[in-house]
């Protein structure tokens, strides 16, 4: 039986470059086959597709400062709002 798509985000305790924030930096998911989608929440967001959850861990980890974390944030503020899991936008 294949896993289904799994939720993490990004929770960054400390900014190194000054463009991403703290806390939830991103969100993202990883598909049955291992490949994972990454949304940015900053102001400069984008969006990235990676072989592998190993892959965004080595690029953007920074030391230990951002931290994979399964399953779905509290709040995600974008820049353009706050989404609210399960409720939609403020």
């Amino acid at each position: 039986m294949k896993e289904n798509v799994k939720i993490f985000y990004l929770d960054r305790s400390i900014d190194q470059t000054g463009v991403s924030g703290t806390g939830v930096v991103a969100i993202g998911c990883q598909l049955p086959s291992g490949t994972c989608c990454l949304e940015w929440t900053s102001y400069h967001s984008s969006l990235g597709i990676y072989k592998n959850i190993n892959d965004i861990e080595a690029l953007h980890s920074h030391g230990g400062n951002t931290k994979v974390v399964w399953g779905l944030p509290r709040v995600i503020v974008y820049r353009f709002g706050v989404y609210h899991p399960g409720v939609g936008p403020a």
